[in-house]
């Protein structure tokens, strides 16, 4: 069979998103905060695309307000 070396772009990229490295924005969801990227969240969410096109949040720090919402970890 052919060897495997190194690690998948998915298990590189589940690193990436779920550590603070290298984060640009701060989510802000019922008082808990969570690193981001960016450049991901506009890739996967027409609505972060539009934000982040038309203007920069204030101290990079994005509030959502969605009721009923509990962050996950």
């Amino acid at each position: 069979g052919e060897e495997v070396l190194g690690t998948t772009l998915e298990q590189d990229m589940c690193v990436f998103v779920g550590g603070a490295d290298l984060a640009d924005v701060t989510l802000r969801v019922a008082g808990a905060t969570r690193p981001a990227h960016r450049s991901i969240l506009a890739a996967r969410a027409a609505y972060f695309e539009a934000m982040f096109r038309s203007f920069s949040p204030k101290d990079n720090v994005v509030n959502i307000h969605i009721c009923n919402t509990v962050p996950s970890e």
